[in-house]
């Protein structure tokens, strides 16, 4: 015998297990784009976030590309969701949006998603993309 005994496991060791397994979620919504100053503005907030385990003071970076706008979260980010526990908010009103945001509305598209220790799932990034309604 190699000494290691075998037995099946707890129901939480197969909650863990489940949920590091399940695929990504490809979620999607789409947005008005909203002008602030002269310049396009993203604004995502409440149900929207919390619905994607999003919460205020997480942080993330920004990347702006030539087709998209891309929302990385990471512990380090530049940018941090404002708001409130129960109403986060992601606002991003910069010039350099205006280049991108070229149609009258944005997909957001969720993916890249990992679990956390409490065994939820949080995208590790958002991509935004002009659409036409």
């Amino acid at each position: 015998t190699s000494g290691y005994e075998s037995r099946p496991p707890t129901k939480q060791e197969v909650k863990q297990i489940k949920a590091l397994c399940a695929p990504a979620p490809r979620v999607t919504f789409t947005r008005k784009v909203a002008n602030n100053r002269g310049n396009k503005r993203i604004w995502l907030e409440g149900k929207k976030l919390l619905s994607l385990a999003l919460q205020n003071g997480m942080r993330f970076d920004c990347d702006i590309l030539p087709d998209a706008i891309v929302l990385t979260f990471n512990r380090d980010g530049a940018r941090k969701i404002a708001g409130k526990p129960e109403r986060p908010i992601i606002d991003i009103n910069t010039a350099k949006l205006n280049s991108v945001l070229t149609l009258s509305h944005y997909l957001v598209t969720v993916s890249d998603a990992q679990t956390d220790q409490q065994g939820y799932r949080i995208p590790q990034s958002l991509r935004i993309t002009p659409v036409s309604k």
